[in-house]
């Protein structure tokens, strides 16, 4: 349609807004081929919003699959650029992307830093928190922040009109539990996330659903799980994240 009728930035920019959906769906390389793209048209035109989203949704593949340095210059770029544009759309998923490259660093102070910024970035926006709940709560929870993750959830309940915001929301209540040791609630909760995510479809949400619930003792959801890191080339943030 874009493309027809001459609107070549809209073009573009809807390009842009696909890139998390390649990310959820699993198909990493395709993602980091249209970024560059993105990145170069947009370098072109003098830089706008479309390189900032580009190099936010690039930072997370780039990290998981332990590409660091390139995740972190991803982060020192988009960051300063998001804040400037003010805008909540390219914001809120900075932040939290930037805090989740320098949590997979094991920069934890860092990343509990920009999650705190993220929340009062969000607070009273329930619908700009909740795409970047879950993440912001992985590392708030492995900064031992039960606190600040408490009130990331509390911030969004009720805040559900999409299956992957329910999905988000039992995962969000899974990872709380987990991190309180709540084990005979936390694999209900996993159990839950994971069929939640299935029917969406979202393949590295699906994997780290899994693996919570092998967590709680379940083999074969901890092989399945790992077995998708294993096809996405990539090292789940848990596991990166006790490495460290």
């Amino acid at each position: 349609f874009s493309r027809r009728r001459g609107l070549t930035h809209h073009e573009w920019w809807t390009r842009g807004a696909m890139l998390w959906h390649l990310y959820e769906a699993g198909r990493w390389d395709e993602l980091l081929r249209e970024a560059d793209e993105l990145i170069r048209w947009d370098s072109q035109q003098g830089g706008t919003q479309i390189e900032v989203a580009a190099r936010i949704a690039t930072a997370p593949v780039l990290a998981q699959r332990g590409a660091l340095d390139d995740a972190l210059r991803c982060a020192a770029i988009f960051l300063p650029r998001a804040r400037a544009i003010e805008d909540p759309q390219t914001l809120a998923p900075a932040l939290v992307e930037g805090a989740f490259v320098h949590a997979l660093v094991g920069d934890l102070d860092e990343a509990l830093s920009l999650i705190a910024e993220f929340e009062a970035a969000t607070r009273w926006k329930p619908s700009w928190r909740l795409p970047g709940l879950v993440t912001a709560l992985r590392v708030s929870a492995a900064a031992d922040d039960l606190g600040l993750a408490e009130t990331l959830l509390e911030g969004t309940v009720g805040m559900a009109p999409s299956h992957a915001g329910r999905a988000a929301l039992t995962t969000g209540s899974a990872i709380l539990a987990e991190a309180r040791g709540e084990r005979t609630d936390t694999a209900a909760l996993y159990r839950d996330a994971a069929a939640g995510w299935r029917e969406w479809g979202s393949v590295v949400q699906l994997a780290y659903a899994l693996l919570g619930l092998g967590r709680c003792g379940d083999d074969e959801a901890m092989r399945e799980g790992m077995a998708i890191f294993e096809r996405l080339r990539a090292v789940p943030f848990t596991a990166a994240a006790h490495a460290a």
